[in-house]
Order: structure tokens, then sequence, then C-alpha cells
């Protein structure tokens, strides 16, 4: 009495801590454990520096130039004055500048490039979502696929149960002498049969559960509970992630269309140089001497009026075409959402008449024990009556999971 009271505790207790398992866990883990999860942060970090160089614009530029050079002639004065001996300038000459700008005004292009990092960062952010969540497709295949399989075993061991107690009653009837022995040994075969069947199913639910393992990073205990989902009311708004790219899309097309709206508008810097070399600031000084000039630069870019026309029209065109493939997007997607819905209305009226059909099959089966054990029918003709029962009960948990991963399906297709 002792050990049984052991064992049973034992048993609750690996009961209480079974693993259990969800398809939201199973898609959140599947998530985290991608590769390229990892680059949000990557992603952002890279920004964070990008967007730092662009402000440094702001900082004083120095730049340090130097030059030697030797030319065939140089200027000279072809004139003589009394008195004054003017010498002839070197043709080597030699010069060392520092120069140092410092900008006062952009025409607002390096904002428009901070607003390009940004909004490219936001763009490869939602490409690595738009990764992420097709990830979804494969775990809920995954998941429905051992559930299925869980359900399957969980019939085969039905029907072996019931083989075994028929093929108990018929080794009885056996050496009474009312049944023949073809009739247990039918049985007996039919036994292993589904037997073999149910460890075929157990190795594919044990694949499907080493790739779901794969997938989501987490390793499942032998007794791991994988919850059957409830069922769920769909929706066919559509909030894919790709619904967002294509608006991020848009709005780098009208970042590129201010940008050359800016194109023309002037830049205004102040500079500051400082040199030595020969000749000077005055050519007619041949010795080597220091100079400084310092001022401000006024510049206005006129080339981009030649090609601003056809740029805005370019852009125009792209944004014709986003706008084209987001609704060949939207329609792709009302068309499945229109499928999975008419799935679920479809399995929801399998599963009524599955309901009827197993309740017949279930009173034919008794009776058909009954007729077996009074040599009434033969062990062919009960195992058929058994078959069509497991068949009837395996169709309607088809039925039910099928309409569920239709559900689910369907939050895919719309982003729910």
């Amino acid at each position: 009495m002792k050990n049984i009271l052991i064992l049973l505790f034992i048993s609750l207790l690996s009961t209480s801590y079974a693993q259990t398992v969800t398809i939201d866990e199973a898609y959140q883990w599947s998530k985290e454990n991608l590769p390229i999860y990892q680059q949000k942060e990557l992603l952002k970090e890279q920004t964070k520096r990008n967007l730092s160089n662009t402000h440094k614009a702001y900082l004083p530029q120095v730049n340090l130039q130097g030059q030697a050079t030797y030319q065939t002639d140089v200027t000279s004065i072809p004139i003589e004055i009394p008195g004054i001996e003017i010498e002839d300038m070197s043709k080597d000459q030699y010069q060392l500048v520092a120069e140092v700008n410092q900008l006062i005004y952009d025409g607002g292009n390096i904002k428009n490039k901070q607003e390009r990092l940004q909004l490219s960062e936001l763009m490869q952010l939602q490409e690595v979502e738009i990764t992420l969540y097709n990830l979804r497709q494969r775990v809920s295949d995954l998941y429905f696929g051992i559930l299925l399989t869980e359900e399957q075993i969980k019939q085969r061991k039905y029907i072996e149960e019931t083989l075994q107690a028929t093929l108990d009653q018929a080794e009885v009837a056996l050496d009474n002498g009312v049944t023949a022995k073809a009739d247990v040994n039918e049985l007996k075969a039919e036994l292993i049969a589904s037997e073999q069947q149910r460890i075929e199913i157990q190795y594919k639910k044990e694949a499907l559960i080493r790739m779901l393992e794969e997938l989501t990073g987490h390793q499942f205990t032998d007794n791991v509970v994988f919850k059957t989902p409830e069922p769920i009311q769909t929706t066919i708004k559509n909030q894919r992630p790709e619904m967002e790219m294509f608006k991020l899309r848009q709005q780098m097309l009208e970042i590129e269309r201010k940008k050359l709206n800016q194109h023309w508008h002037p830049q205004i810097g102040a500079f500051v140089q400082g040199g030595y070399g020969r000749p000077g600031l005055n050519m007619l000084d041949n010795d080597f001497k220091p100079f400084a000039i310092g001022g401000v630069r006024l510049s206005i870019p006129l080339s981009g009026f030649y090609t601003q026309k056809n740029e805005l029209e370019k852009l125009e065109i792209e944004s014709a075409m986003i706008d084209t493939e987001l609704q060949t997007f939207e329609m792709n997607t009302r068309l499945e959402s229109i499928e999975e819905e008419n799935n679920i209305q479809k399995f929801e009226e399998l599963i009524a008449k599955d309901a009827e059909i197993i309740a017949l099959r279930q009173e034919v089966l008794e009776s058909a024990k009954a007729q077996l054990n009074y040599g009434v029918i033969t062990s062919h003709e009960f195992i058929n009556k058994l078959n069509a029962t497991y068949i009837a009960q395996i169709t309607k948990s088809l039925h039910q999971l099928q309409q569920l991963k239709s559900q689910y399906q369907q939050l895919i297709i719309t982003g729910n």
C-alpha cells in the first residue's frame, strides 16, 4: 500500500510539472530565436552612428594642403623704374595652406539626410518584422501537425483497446468452440497492424517536435503538452507588416521630392586660410612669407535645374508603382482571407455531420460486438465496422483541427 501511494504521488508530481506549450508561445520563441531578430539592435546602433556623423558637419572642417611647383615662365614687368629694382619671380614655387571652413547655412541638406537615415532605419526594421512574421506560417504548420498526430495516436490507442478486448472475448469463444481460429488470428493481425500505424504516427510526431524545437530554440520534455488553441473570431482587416512598408516607401519618396526642391537652395559658409610659401599674397615679393585670408562663401548649385523636372516625374511614376503593388497585395490578401473564411464555414458544417456519423457508427459497432460474440458475424466484418468508426472519429478530429488552423491561418493572412 505504501509503494502504491509513493507511485501515485510521483505520478501526480510529474503531471503537475508537465511542460505546457501554446501556439502563441511557439510564435514568440521562434521569432526571438531567428538570427535576424538580433539585427534590430544592430540597425538602431548603426543609425545612431550615422546620425552622429551628420551632426559633425556643423563642426569646423579643417583641411591642410601643400604643393611645390615648377613652371616654365613667370609673370614679369617689362618696365624699368629708375632707382627701383624689381626682382623676377622664381619659377619654383612652394605653398603650405591650412583652411578652416564653418558651415553657416546648408539649405536644409543635413536635415534631409538625417530624415533619410531615420526612415531608412525604419524600413530595414520593417523588413526584419516581415521576415519574422512570415515565420508564423511554418510554426503554425508544425504546431497543428503535432496536434493532428496526437489525435491520431489517441484514436489508434482506442482502436487497439477495442481490438484487444474483442480479441480476449474471441479467444474465450474459441476455447468454447463458438468461433473459428481464423477469426481470432485476423483480430490479432489487425491489432498488430494498428500498432504499426501508431508507431509510424509516433515517429512523425517526434520529427515534427524536433523541427519545432529547432525553430523555437526550446527543448521540450517527453511529457510536453501542446495545448489546442481556443476557437477565435476572425477579421478581414488587413494589418500585415507589409502594409507599413508600403507607407514607409511612400514617405521615402516624399523626402526625395523635398531634396530635389531644396537642391537650388544657397549654401553659406565662413572660411579662414593661413599658410606659408613663396610667393605669399604679394606676388612681387619673391621671399618665403606667411599669409592669411578669411571671408564668406556663397554657393548656389544651378545644374540641378536641368534634370529636376525629369527627376520629379520619375518619383511620381515610382509612387504610382508602389500604389499598384499595394492594391495587388490587398487584393491577394482579400482573396486568401475569403478562401479561409469559406473553409471555416465548410468545416463547421462538416463537423456537425461528423457527429451524426460517429453516433450511428458507434451504435453499429456496439451491435457488431454482440454479434461477433454470438458468432453471427465474422471478425473480418467486425474489423470493417471498427475501422469505419475509427475513420469517422479521426475525420471529425481532423475537421476540427483544420477549422482551427483555418482560423489561425486567417489571422496570419490579415496580420492580426
